[in-house]
């Protein structure tokens, strides 16, 4: 079993390779024509990179499951063996773009500050919340956030996989009430963070961690018993 789920890790990353390579090619070559208009026009330009990592994993998680699942499982992977490697890859996902982006925040930084120009500043997570703004701090965040988001576009993807469109549609059709509704959109802010203080940067939250890994712990839990004995065919399929 775990030479069979170090196989699946394995692959999981030899397919996401060259998305990974692609994400930060653009986003190195992005940053020197944003320096150099923001230098030419004499105006400030702000750039987080955890936006547009969020958004990949995002993205990542949820195509995973439509690219891997039915192939995997036809070669003789388990169900469960599976989810757990999936549940791994995302963690390891997680790390590997977190330090990326903060070693290229780093080397980008001192570059900017070894040619003169403060016109272009990066905003780190750990500055939006307003916690103590340090490498190791700002790993933990954006890898925490990261984690949470791979598993749960994964966790959707497993529902449109299972229960096909109306299944999948009905979880972001709650997800969207959710939101819209300010009695329930206080109660989830109020869940998951224990202070904020809105206005000027950085904006000051204080993050329950036990919420979060609670709500990790759910993803987990819903993505396997989902998983549980899945057609390998997606459900608007069958």
């Amino acid at each position: 079993m775990f030479k069979q789920m170090m196989a699946l890790i394995r692959f999981f990353l030899i397919d996401m390779r060259f998305s990974i390579l692609l994400f930060w090619s653009i986003y190195m070559i992005s940053l020197i024509p944003v320096s150099v208009l923001s230098a030419a026009a004499d105006g400030n330009v702000y750039i987080s990179s955890t936006i547009a990592i969020l958004i990949f994993c995002g993205i990542s998680g949820f195509i995973l499951l439509k690219e891997t699942f039915s192939y995997t499982i036809r070669l003789g992977v388990t169900r469960l063996e599976y989810a757990i490697s999936g549940v791994i890859f995302a963690a390891v996902l997680a790390f590997i773009m977190s330090s990326t982006g903060i070693i290229i925040n780093m080397i980008f930084s001192a570059l900017m500050e070894w040619v003169g120009w403060s016109h272009v500043q990066l905003i780190n997570i750990s500055d939006m919340i307003g916690t103590q703004s340090t490498m190791l701090a700002e790993f933990g965040l954006l890898m925490l956030f990261s984690f949470i988001t791979l598993i749960a576009s994964f966790f959707l993807s497993t529902v449109f996989h299972r229960f096909g469109l109306v299944g999948g549609l009905s979880v972001v059709a709650l997800l969207f009430i959710t939101i819209l509704i300010e009695s329930l959109r206080t109660e989830v802010i109020d869940w998951f963070v224990k202070d904020m203080e809105l206005g000027m940067m950085p904006i000051h939250i204080t993050l329950n961690y036990l919420s979060l890994s609670i709500l990790a712990a759910s993803f987990l839990t819903l993505s396997m018993l989902v998983l549980w004995k899945a057609s390998i065919h997606p459900g608007a399929a069958r």
